[in-house]
């Protein structure tokens, strides 16, 4: 069979299109994976089986084996393009980290990463055999190379596959594992440019560090001691770090590895039936795996019906006590006139009584209202703080992936457009989760400023708790609750930017 020449323009082009095909493929697959996507208030769906799924990905690979077919493009384009499709694969997967179940391609399965692996063997194999044809055994050494490296680097990978979650899991910053709560902060903590130490004498500290040797390997581990293992909601991870850096003694990228909250609901599943949640490493100036027990204390916002009603069920008895305030605060993209909503008005919203923005002096615009997962922390407060026991209209959902494939409806996350309005606390969009197109509204004309959350003027004036067991009341978790009550706890609060009770 004759093949086409190329010229050098035409192969760069032929090369360009195959980089364009790879993008295509890798972001093909994540559409058909999510189940769903929107344009502007317009939401599609759709229910893909999980096979279909794989299609984009050989989007390239046949358009790379026709190219090489007919025409005379060099074999080292075949490979650097499988390069391509690799390194494209991979910082999909560094963008979505093992954060979510959500996508069949994230998470433990690497399926992302797997297939671009595969696409890259198979051009190895093909490029292999068209240097045997061509007899030019030099390229057939390097082919050969090639493919040893890439299977040795898969098949190490698997064997190195801890130290690789490690090392994706901080990156080299210094970052925490963004799982859990992390999962949803896009800010640093880090202490401020006037941070003190206050707490100079710590009753809670960490154990002995002992070093184990097991398969001819040592790792350091580490018991809890005094210090109580903290779970807690999003919202109060930054509390938590600044407790790890005045009692622990921590740098900022060390109690930021060391707090690992499991988001509210969970958190309190793990409180009220006395689990162990996980053995947390922490690498930077610490180097250990510190073995954590039952958690011991809940920094988080209140406990919902069901949680309330799962801690009878196991015949717990949980304490709360407010340890600062916050508002709760109802959020919409900064191009939306409305500037205020009275109580009434955002009942009526949630209720389906109020479609419209025009009917809250806004645009003719059908409203987006958003929702949050049930027992999620801001969703409790929706419904016990806003709602008072009204129904709520149906969430807006979206089909997810989870697991392998499975599809399954989920409550949509917020999407900041001029129609939407949805809800959430004033500290975790002013510090953790920051995003300047977003305006907070007021309520009843009263903004959630500082002065008026403390002096309770703001209608939706609330707290976060530290919640323990009863019959834990004169244990670790208690006696470190009295401390965050204590005025030395109370600046610490305040210290990490919350607006402390006193």
């Amino acid at each position: 069979m004759n093949k086409k020449h190329l010229s050098k323009p035409q192969a760069i082009f032929a090369f360009a299109l195959m980089i364009l095909l790879h993008c295509i493929g890798v972001a093909g697959v994540y559409l058909l994976a999510e189940g769903g996507f929107s344009i502007g208030t317009v939401a599609f769906s759709y229910d893909v089986p999980e096979l279909l799924c794989f299609v984009p990905f050989a989007l390239p690979l046949f358009a790379d084996i026709i190219l090489r077919c007919t025409t005379d493009i060099k074999p080292y384009v075949t490979l650097i393009s499988a390069i391509t499709t690799v390194i494209i694969s991979f910082i999909f997967y560094l963008i979505h980290p093992n954060n979510s179940d959500n996508y069949m391609f994230f998470g433990d399965n690497y399926l992302f990463v797997l297939l671009a692996l595969i696409s890259f063997a198979v051009r190895c194999v093909y490029s292999i055999v068209d240097f045997i044809l061509l007899k030019k055994y030099k390229q057939i050494i390097i082919g050969v190379l090639i493919a040893v490296i890439g299977v040795g680097s898969f098949m190490g990978g698997f064997m190195l596959e801890d130290d690789i979650n490690r090392y994706i899991a901080n990156r080299g910053t210094g970052a925490a594992d963004r799982t859990g709560s992390w999962s949803s902060i896009n800010q640093d903590v880090a202490r401020g440019e006037n941070w003190q130490q206050i707490v100079t004498d710590s009753p809670f500290k960490l154990g002995q560090i002992t070093p184990v040797t097991e398969d001819g390997y040592t790792n350091n581990y580490c018991d809890k001691g005094t210090y109580p293992h903290i779970d807690g909601s999003t919202v109060c991870v930054p509390m938590a770090v600044e407790f790890a850096r005045q009692h622990l003694g921590f740098e900022d990228r060390t109690a930021n590895q060391f707090v690992q909250f499991s988001t509210t609901h969970y958190a309190y599943e793990h409180l009220i039936r006395k689990e162990y949640t996980n053995e947390n490493y922490v690498h930077y100036n610490f180097d250990a795996f510190i073995n954590m027990s039952n958690v011991d204390l809940v920094i988080a916002t209140e406990p919902s019906d069901e949680e309330l009603t799962l801690a009878d069920n196991w015949g717990i008895t949980l304490i709360k006590e407010p340890v600062c305030y916050d508002a709760f605060v109802f959020i919409t993209h900064k191009d939306n006139p409305v500037e205020s909503l009275t109580v009434e008005q955002i009942k009526k919203i949630y209720t389906g009584e109020i479609t419209n923005w025009k009917d809250v002096g806004g645009k003719n615009e059908k409203i987006r209202a958003f929702q949050r997962e049930k027992n999620s922390g801001s969703q409790t407060a929706m419904e016990n703080l806003v709602m008072g026991g009204a129904d709520m209209i149906d969430p807006i959902e979206v089909k997810i992936i989870v697991g392998m494939g499975e599809l399954v409806d989920a409550v949509a996350e917020y999407e900041n457009e001029t129609a939407s309005i949805g809800y959430t606390y004033r500290y975790y969009i002013d510090t953790l989760y920051k995003n300047d197109s977003i305006k907070t509204i007021s309520v009843n004309g009263i903004a959630p400023t500082d002065e008026n959350i403390r002096n309770e003027s703001y209608p939706f004036t609330t707290n976060y708790y530290g919640v323990i067991r009863q019959d834990d009341e004169d244990k670790i978790g208690g006696q470190f609750l009295n401390w965050m009550l204590s005025d030395e706890g109370q600046q610490c609060i305040a210290q990490a930017g919350y607006i402390a009770l006193r």
